[in-house]
Parts: structure tokens; sequence; C-alpha cells
């Protein structure tokens, strides 16, 4: 009995019980069962009827303790003698499994194939699944290892097709991970009874979901044997079906090893759980087993990738799909070592990737060349293509990089000019216009003969004027016409040229040039544009009706064009007063547009038309049909349009109600789009009347809110709602939605601003100056400027950068939308940096224009008193010092405010009597 039995010694029947019992219930297995197993030696021949009782009722610990500790012949042994005393049936099950599993461990297939079949007799189909027979049997939950270990009984007794069968037939009903074992196992049994096609079958149908099969290394391994099998047999897109779907060995090995964590985590769990299920644990330690031998095993095989790729590459070789190729080409230069073959393979699938557009396999390929091949001749080459590359994915600092390297580098290259031209339009790519001007200009300079030197003057135009340099613009443009005669940019510098004038309001120019591009090039890809262009032109000229006969030349099939040539037209007729051809041109465009992100807005000016008539009612009646019609489509953002026009057609407290309630009743869950607009539209209504309600009906309104589909301005009135209501998270991660699905949406100033405020709160002052800057940048006639220039101010000048700091308050005081208590902010922390610079007498005057020319902001006037009077202190202009303070102090209007008991105090302290009375401000 082995060494167990050391310590048992010479005991009594009762002493062996009593002892095993412990064991067994301590869960000390081994113990228990050499104790039992003593017990059955010595008194197994007992004629004592009580003796006989007491060793029926240990037979089955016996044999559950040879189990527990996974002495499978013992086991079977002992099975057999405890299923011959007849146990309850729940204990008769068990055992009957395990006697499967014992005959089968101890290479018994047939006996062990027949005994789990006498196993799964024991329960109705799917008994696993019923909680209530389960709970009575619960050896069912055993059935689906036992339907496995009986397929694998036919694969060990060299019956792969009636395996295949038979795990085909138990695959659906298993759970998911016993069904992916028995996957590989028929894919295996297939390709032992040689239905490879069957096996193609299987392979495709399993790869989607062949993450959930436990022995995927096996699957994988079987799949490229089976792809390699096709190969030979001269069937290639079945090789390359089978061949596509194997991993590299990195990723199935990385894959298996987290398997393998996660099993030994569960097997520790388990082991851990004195009252564990026994097979349980002998299941998750086979798993680890099985997964740990399949690792190891795989990590010995040598050039897996390789020859995966080789036979793909001569798959598609054999089909003569030559584009396919660059996948061998890049496992050449992942599995070979170096060598002149590699070399020149590594350029060929550089150039493959660049002809079929794959950028980043261009970059990562052309990177790993440069590293590898450092003195090739071929690098000015691949260093060309990695930049094109790199620009194509939009990151377009690491390709003017490249470029840079490259010219650097291979000075003499013929790659080095083209490199030099393409930094040009990166910097165009990235909007910075006037560095892109200097690059052309400098090309244009050193390679004013290539190739390229047209192109980088035309492009140098439009450096100018995409810089809102237009008079320079023009310029180039005239001069790219006067060079190149047939040049192949001349039509669009055609249209640029007559553009810029437009941009200057020099109309008479525009439209001379305008008519003359449109005769020269009537089919040319500007002339859509160019006909709305000119038709501005001739009504900013009074010349409306000529203005409408352009605008109508626009085909129909230039869609973005042809709409705003309609709605310039409307608005011309408005001017004109012409409603009867304004209402017929909005029907015929709803007529003949029904589907336009523009409709509302036609309705908008029908309706516009019948208020001019007095027909308020007709008016509205079309407003909430088109709502009704076309509210729930979130493509016509014009609908958002339509409520501000209703609003105003419901007068008073009576009106109003009439509008909410008929809003509230518009759109349902049928229609989400239209009840979120009408929700938005009911907090519009009431933001004045009722801040509060219309800030909780935005709120709650959030959880309405698709990015991709909703109006940006719905989007942020809803983000400051949040933001108001203290929910943070959310309003940010609504405004970065907002940018992400609308970055050319009007209300990207409240974006940058609320960000940026948002960055600067949290103290992340370089996130805040980055959207500060976009703000600056990207955004005009923002009401937002003055808050935002002032906070770009505070920054700057917390980080030490007053020049900059400075500049941000000129542009605030120079701009018309900023409020006047933003500018005399902006006029004092002028003032304020200069005087702590050093430079009180740039800080007077700024200190000066608020009390002169703001002085409806008391507190602020107040303060730049007193500080201008300190500035005259440090110009040692005592007199003008006590003037300003004299002046403060006699205001009645400022009497209130701490600064004029300062400046009181800083008269007595310069020797100067305070003043007697207060007087009031002159105006």
């Amino acid at each position: 009995m082995g060494a167990a039995d050391s310590d048992v010694g010479d005991l009594t029947a009762d002493e062996l019980v009593s002892q095993a019992d412990g064991a067994y219930q301590a869960r000390d297995f081994p113990r228990a069962a050499t104790l039992y197993q003593k017990l059955f030696d010595d008194f197994g021949k007992s004629s004592d009827p009580l003796a006989q009782e007491a060793l029926r009722k240990r037979s089955v610990p016996l044999a559950l303790s040879y189990i527990q500790s996974s002495n499978f012949e013992r086991a079977g042994e002992a099975i057999t003698t405890a299923l011959n005393t007849k146990p309850e049936s729940a204990q008769s099950q068990e055992l009957l499994f395990w006697r499967g599993v014992c005959l089968l461990q101890t290479g018994n297939f047939s006996e062990s194939q027949q005994a789990l079949g006498e196993f799964l007799a024991q329960f109705p189909p799917n008994a696993e699944r019923d909680p209530t027979f389960t709970k009575k049997f619960p050896a069912a939950f055993k059935s689906p290892e036992a339907r496995l270990m009986l397929g694998s009984t036919l694969l060990l007794q060299e019956k792969p097709r009636d395996a295949a069968r038979f795990f085909e037939e138990i695959a659906p009903s298993l759970p998911p991970a016993e069904r992916g074992r028995a996957i590989v196992l028929r894919l295996h049994a297939l390709m032992a009874a040689d239905d490879h096609d069957a096996a193609l079958e299987l392979v495709k149908r399993e790869f989607p979901r062949m993450e959930e099969i436990p022995q995927m290394i096996g699957f994988q391994t079987l799949t490229l044997e089976l792809g390699s099998h096709f190969l030979d047999k001269e069937r290639p897109r079945d090789a390359i079906a089978c061949l596509q779907r194997v991993w590299s060995a990195e990723r199935l090995q990385n894959h298996q090893k987290k398997r393998l964590a996660d099993i030994e985590m569960r097997l520790a769990a388990a082991e851990a759980n004195p009252s564990a299920d026994p097979f349980q644990k002998i299941t998750l330690g086979q798993q680890a087993a099985k997964t740990r031998r399949e690792i190891e095993q795989f990590a010995k095989l040598e050039g897996f990738d390789a020859g995966t790729r080789m036979r793909l590459a001569a798959a598609y070789q054999n089909m003569e799909r030559h584009r396919e190729a660059a996948l061998i080409l890049e496992a050449m230069l992942e599995e070979l070592p170096p060598s002149p073959l590699t070399e020149t393979a590594s350029v060929s699938l550089i150039q493959n990737w660049n002809a079929t557009q794959r950028w980043p396999k261009t970059i990562a390929t052309a990177k790993s060349f440069s590293e590898t091949f450092p003195a090739s001749p071929s690098l000015p080459l691949v260093r060309y293509l990695q930049g094109l590359a790199e620009q194509q994915t939009g990151d377009h600092p690491a390709s003017n990089a490249t470029f840079h390297a490259l010219i650097q580098e291979f000075p003499d290259s013929e790659f080095a000019p083209r490199a030099h031209f393409m930094i040009g339009f990166n910097h165009l790519l990235m909007e910075e216009n006037e560095e892109a001007v200097g690059v052309f200009e400098s090309f244009l300079k050193a390679h004013g003969d290539h190739e390229l030197a047209e192109a980088a003057l035309y492009w140098r135009g439009m450096g100018y004027s995409l810089n809102k340099e237009y008079v320079k613009a023009r310029k180039v443009f005239g001069e790219y016409l006067d060079r190149h005669k047939e040049g192949v940019f001349r039509s669009a510098a055609f249209f640029r040229r007559a553009y810029c004038a437009q941009q200057l309001e020099d109309y008479d120019v525009s439209i001379r040039e305008l008519r003359d591009y449109l005769k020269r090039h009537p089919e040319g890809e500007e002339s859509s544009e160019a006909r709305v262009l000119l038709g501005d032109a001739l009504m900013n000229e009074g010349r409306l009706e000529e203005g409408i006969a352009v605008l109508g030349g626009i085909p129909g099939r230039d869609v973005r064009f042809y709409e705003e040539g309609v709605f310039k037209t409307a608005k011309a007729l408005k001017l004109l007063e012409e409603y009867p051809r304004l209402e017929k041109l909005m029907k015929e465009f709803v007529r003949q547009n029904p589907r336009s992100p523009r409709i509302a807005e036609a309705i908008l000016n029908q309706g516009w038309v019948y208020r001019q008539g007095g027909d308020m009612d007709k008016a509205r009646r079309i407003y909430w049909e088109t709502l009704e019609k076309f509210g729930n489509d979130p493509g016509i953002r014009s609908v958002e349009d339509l409520f501000p026009a209703l609003a105003k057609l419901y007068q008073g407290e009576e009106g109003l109600a009439e509008y909410l309630s008929a809003l509230e009743n518009l759109g349902d869950s049928a229609k989400p789009v239209l009840a979120l607009r009408a929700q938005w539209a009911r907090a519009r209504a009431l933001r004045k009347r009722d801040p509060e309600a219309a800030r909780a009906l935005l709120v709650g309104a959030a959880r309405s809110v698709e990015p991709s589909e909703t109006h940006p301005l719905i989007m942020a009135d809803i983000a400051q709602a949040l933001s108001e209501a203290g929910e943070s998270t959310k309003s940010e991660g609504l405004w970065k939605d907002l940018l992400k699905w609308n970055p050319r949406a009007p209300q990207k100033d409240r974006v940058f601003a609320s960000l940026g405020l948002a960055e600067l709160g949290r103290g992340n002052e370089k996130a805040a100056l980055k959207y500060f800057e976009r703000f600056e940048r990207e955004t005009l006639g923002s009401p937002l400027f003055g808050r935002v220039m002032l906070a770009r101010a505070k920054l700057m000048e917390k980080r030490g950068r007053r020049a900059d700091a400075l500049r941000s308050l000129e542009a605030l005081l120079a701009s018309e939308f900023a409020v006047g208590p933003e500018k005399c902010e902006a006029l004092f922390r002028s003032g304020d940096i200069h005087l702590r610079s050093g430079k009180p007498e740039l800080a007077v005057p700024y200190f000066q224009r608020i009390f002169v020319m703001h002085g409806r902001w008391a507190d602020w006037v107040a303060r730049a008193y007193l500080r201008s009077g300190e500035a005259f202190e440090k110009l040692g202009d005592l007199e003008s010092a006590r003037r300003t303070y004299a002046e403060l102090s006699g205001r009645a209007d400022l009497e209130g405010f701490p600064e004029s008991a300062a400046a009181r105090r800083r008269l007595e302290e310069l020797g100067a009597p305070a003043p007697q009375e207060s007087t009031p401000h002159p105006g």
C-alpha cells in the first residue's frame, strides 16, 4: 500500500474505521485510501454482518479517495467493488463516470467507451441544464466531459470517421469551452479520415470564434497542415483559405499563455477550497497540463511563421495574384536574415505597399529597411516613400521630419528636391500657410528648373490665399498664368485669382475675372463654385437679377453649390420683395429635393413669405407639418432653425404656453430625434423665463444624444447645461464628441472655450493653452472671445510669457465682440503687466483708458485710478499722483469702494490734504 502505510500500524477495525473516516472528512485522501484499503484487506473476509455492513458503507469513500489521489488503477478496482454494493443512484452515476475516466487513463479504450456510454445512458438529453435534475443527480454536470472522452476513445481506437461524426453530433449541445475542444478533435478526426473538404468547411466556420477554443495552438497547427495539403494538391485557393487564418507564433503563444494563467488561477482556487468538486480539480489540472505541454512543444517548432508565409506566397503565386505577393515579401523580411536578396525584396515590398496605399505598412517596412540596410543605395527612395506614406496617414510632422532627414543625408539624390517640395505641401495640410509659402519660395530658388517648380509656384499662391494674404496671392497666381501657358493648374489659377479679388471685395475685378474663367472653363472643376462667387459679386453690386441668372446656371449634380445657389437666390428675392417668386422657388426646391439637409430651410423661407403677408396661421401650419414630416431625420439639420421661427409666432403668456404644450406633444418613442429636438426647443423657449427648468430639460435630454447624428447646437446647449449642473465629466465628453463629429461647426468656439477653461481649472495649463490657441486660430466673431483671451493672457502671464499675454490682451481690446467688463479687465491687466515690468510710463495710458472710456463699470474705474496713481509715483511725478488720488477720493460714485479710502491715505502720506467734499462724476 505504499509509504502511507508507515504510520498505520496494527489497528483494530474500529480504529481503522474511525481514522479512515476522519481522514476522509479532513480531505486527506491519500491517507484515507490507505486506511480504508487496510480495513478491507484485514477484515474483508469477516463473517460478522456488522463488519460487512461497515465495509459496504465505505466502499464508495474508498473509491473516491483513490480518485482524489489520482490513483486510477486502484480506483478502477475500488469502483467495481463499490458498484457491486448497489449504492444509491447519485453515487452510482458518479462511480460510473469515474470508471470511464480510469479505464481511459489506463489505456483500456474500448472498455472506457462502454463505461462512458453506460454513464451517459443514466440521464435524459440536456439533463445538465435542468437545475432540479442536477440538484438530485449532480453527476449530470459531467455529461459534457463524458461525451468528449467518449469521442476520444473512438480516435484512440483509430476510428476517425466515427469520431468525426460523433463530435459533429455533440458539439452544438456542449458548453463553449467543451464545444471548442470538440471542434479541435473533430478537425483532427476529419484530417485523419482524409475528409479534407469537410475539414476546410469546419475551419472557415469556426475561425471567427477561434478564441473560444482552448487548444487554439492545436487548431491552428491543424489548419496549417490542412493548407499545406491543399497546396500539395494544387488547390491554391483552398490553401489560402486555410493559411490566411493562421496566426503568428508570437500571437498564438501569448494567447495560450494568458489562457494558461487563467486556468492555473482557477485551479489554485479549487485546490484551496476543501469542498471543491474533485472532477473540477482533475479537469483543470488536465487542462493546465495540456495547455502547458502545447505551449512548450510549440515553442520548439522552428520557422512556423516563415513556413506559413512561404506556403501562402506559393499559393498566391500559383494564382498569379501579384499584388498579394507583398505578403510574401513581408514574410521574407521578418523571417530571413539580411542579404542582398532581402534588400531588393524590401525595396519591392515598400513599393508594393505604397502602390496599394497600405500606408502604415509602408512606414513600418521603410523604417525597418533603414535600420537593417543603413548603407543601401536605395535608402533615398525608401525615405521618400516613407515620407509620402506618413503624409497620407495625416502625420504631417513625422512626414516632414523624414523629408528633412532625406535632404540632409542625401542632398544630391534625385529625391531631395521632391522631399523639399513635399515639406511645403505638408505645411499647407497642417494649415501652417506662412511656413508653406516660405518653403515653396526656397524650393523655387534652389530648383527653379525642376519638374515640380510649376506646382511649387501654384501652391505658393495657395499658401498666400489660405493665409488671407489675397493681394500677394493674386500676384503669384498672375505670375503662374504668365509663365505656364499650358500649365496643369492653369484653370485652378484663373479661378483662385478671381477668388482672391472677391475676398478683397474688389467686385468689379472679380466679376470680370470670374466671367473670364467661366468662358474659358465652362465645365472646369471649380465652375460651380465660380458661379456662386459670381452671383454673390453681382448681388453685392446691386445687380440682383443678373446674380439670380448666374446662380440658376449651377447644375444640380453639384449638390453643395447648387443648393447654395438656390438659397442665395432666395435671399436676393427677399431683397427684391418678390414674394411669389420666392415661394415658388422654395416649393420647387422641396419638390425636387425631398431628402436635402436644407429642406427645412426652404420651408422656413416659405413661412417667412406667409408671415410677410400676415398669414400667421399658414406659417405655423407649414412649420408644424414640416417638423412632423422631417423632424425625426437627423440628416436634415436645418430643422433646428424652424423652432426659433415658430416661437416668434406665439406671443405673450398664452402664446408661450400654447407653444410649449405643442412641443411637449411633439415626438414620441417612435421618433426619438424629433423628441430630442422638441425638448431642446422647450429649453430654449424657457431659458430667460425659467432658467432652472430650461437647464433641467437639457440635462434630461443628454441621455438621448447620439453624437454622430445630433445637431451641434443641441449638443453644445446640453454640454453647457451639464457643466452648469456640475456634471463636468459628461459635459467634457459631449464637447469632445461635438468636435469629433462636427469639426467645422460654428459651435466649436464654445467647445474650445469650455474644454480650455476646464483644463485650466484642473491645473492642466499645457492642455488648456492648446485649446485657447485653437480657439484663437480657428474661430472668428465669437462672443466668447473676450473670456478666452483673458484666460489665455492670465495663463501666459503665470508662465512668465508677458509678451504673449500682452498680445492676447491687445487682440481682445481690438475685438468688437468683447464686452465692457472684459475690456476693462484687459486694460487693467495690460497696465499691471507694464507696471510690474518696470515700465510705469506704458502702464498709465491703459489705466486712464478705463476711467475715461469705461466709466460704467465703477469697480474697474476705482481700481484703475489707484493703480494709475501708483504708476505716477514710480515715475516720480508726485503732482500727477496727488491729482489722480484726489480725483478718485473726491468722486461720489466711487466713495463706497476700498480704493477710495486707499487714495485718501496715500494723499495724506504724500502731504496733500484729502478732498473735503465728494464731487459727482462728470459723466
